[in-house]
């Protein structure tokens, strides 16, 4: 028999989610989807996550701006979902990070170099970057 079990997660954007499944090195699928379960029954996604060893996969689908993550459990023994989720917005988290980290760095440099300074940067292992400015009046 099969059921399919749906986890509400505080995911809303797509793009990130994929970028944070396939850090996490999981085969991922964007469009129209059928995630398999039990005896050939099956629930449209929009993400799907092919798992190896198994003919049942892992999908998310928007509800209500949200993304739910939808699987038949019962043939899927060799993941959690629990920590998945916790796994995928760890990587999101990283993800808009970075982003705004880049944001943050590209307008701060175009609004120094509009006012004449000279930029020399450093960007440092951990990923602080370091920017030393001159101007000559």
């Amino acid at each position: 028999m099969s059921h399919f079990s749906k986890i509400r997660t505080n995911i809303q954007n797509k793009e990130y989610l994929v970028k944070a499944l396939k850090l996490l090195n999981y085969n991922v699928k964007v469009g129209n989807y059928k995630c398999n379960g039990y005896q050939g029954t099956y629930t449209n996604v929009e993400v799907l996550v092919e798992l190896p060893g198994t003919d049942y996969n892992i999908g998310f689908k928007n509800n209500d701006g949200s993304y739910e993550l939808v699987a038949d459990w019962y043939g899927i023994k060799n993941v959690d979902s629990e920590s998945l989720v916790k796994d995928i917005t760890s990587q999101i988290t990283l993800i808009e990070n970075k982003i705004k980290q880049e944001y943050a760095y590209s307008s701060t440099i175009e609004k120094l170099e509009e006012q004449g300074f000279s930029l020399e940067e450093e960007i440092r292992e951990d990923g602080e970057i370091r920017i030393k400015l001159t101007r000559i009046l």
